[in-house]
């Protein structure tokens, strides 16, 4: 019983620190963008400055305009790398085999021979 109780507070801090990280982030991430936005937007573009939930909103809207930040663009690139592999394997597998077995002898003898003819 203790060791489950263990078990479940240290679950329980994890997740209160993952979420404090999370709110730190954002929250960084949040004033990274306002203050950037305040210091660039209206002196190039003549455009008026952002509150800080403003800034929020604008990283919301960019998210869903224009895809994720980061983790699901890497998963379907690496499911397109897989699918690649899947598509070509047979013959890329059957030339690693070949050279493994062969290759790495005859390139060796061939540069031997070279070296002797010149």
């Amino acid at each position: 019983m203790n060791s489950i109780s263990n078990k479940f507070e240290k679950k329980s801090i994890k997740v209160v620190g993952y979420g404090f990280i999370f709110i730190l982030v954002v929250f960084g991430i949040g004033l990274i963008v306002n203050l950037l936005w305040n210091w660039l937007m209206p002196e190039i573009f003549g455009l008026t400055k952002l509150s800080y939930l403003q800034s929020l909103g604008i990283l919301v809207l960019s998210k869903i305009l224009f895809g994720s930040i980061g983790s699901d663009n890497d998963q379907k690139k690496s499911d397109t790398m897989e699918i690649k592999k899947v598509e070509s394997a047979p013959e890329e597998v059957l030339y690693e085999k070949w050279w493994t077995e062969y290759g790495e002898e005859s390139f060796e003898n061939y540069m031997n021979q070279k070296d002797t003819k010149e």
